[in-house]
Formats: structure tokens, C-alpha cells, sequence
């Protein structure tokens, strides 16, 4: 019920749902149904109020990223010191600019040294 619930974006199944005891499988796939379709205000509540913190959260930012979900990609970014390569790779090859504007700055301010990278915001506008 609650990865069915995560799929169609029902978030008042999800609390519900959420505050009785889950196996942590069904909290980690209903996440990352969450994420493929662009629920941020599921996917913030899982991973702000689950006490069995996903171990998934790269696969769940790259749906969010390859699927072009901004709005899930910042509530995801925090837990995150770099951006995974795959999520890069991926969005770049997509066009997703606004989604590649993100992952970029991100990068940036986590790690100076990333700087080079700044010439690819001013190709994203």
C-alpha cells in the first residue's frame, strides 16, 4: 500500500502510512517511485521524517535528475557533498538545463575547486 500510494503521489496515504512500522525495502522503492515521478513533497517527507534512513538516495536523485524534476533535485542535494557522476552524465546527455544549472552550482559551492565548472552555468541560461 504505501509504495502504491508513493506511485500516485497520494502524500496523506503516505504520512499515514509512514508512522506505522515499514520494512525499510517498501520505504526505499515507495522513495523511489517518488522521485521518478516528481512528488517532492512525498519525497521531502520520507527522507525528513523516516527514522530508517534510505540508503538509496543516489538512485533516487538520478530519477529525480533524468526525469527532469528540479524541485525533487533540491530537497535531495543537501545530502549529497558532490553530485554523482552518473547523475551528471545522464542530465547533460538529456538537456536538462535548469536540472544541470543545479547539479553545477551545487558542485560549486561544496567544492571550490570545482570551479571550472562555472562556464557550463553561463552555456545553461
Amino acid at each position: 500500500m504505501f509504495v502504491e500510494a508513493c506511485k500516485n503521489g497520494d502524500l496523506e496515504a503516505v504520512q499515514e502510512l509512514l508512522s506505522a512500522v515499514l520494512p525499510v525495502k517498501d520505504i526505499r522503492e515507495g522513495l523511489r517511485w517518488a522521485c521518478w515521478y516528481g512528488y517532492t513533497e512525498i519525497v521531502d517527507f520520507i527522507v525528513t521524517t523516516s527514522l530508517e534512513k534510505p540508503s538509496n538516495l543516489v538512485d533516487c536523485l538520478h530519477r529525480a535528475c533524468i526525469n527532469n524534476h528540479p524541485e525533487t533535485v533540491v530537497v535531495l542535494l543537501p545530502h549529497f557533498d558532490q553530485v554523482p557522476d552518473i547523475c551528471m552524465s545522464h542530465v547533460y546527455q538529456m538537456g536538462h538545463k535548469e536540472v544541470q544549472k543545479l547539479l553545477v552550482l551545487h558542485n560549486i559551492k561544496n567544492d571550490p575547486k570545482t570551479m571550472h565548472h562555472a562556464h557550463d552555468i553561463g552555456n545553461l541560461t
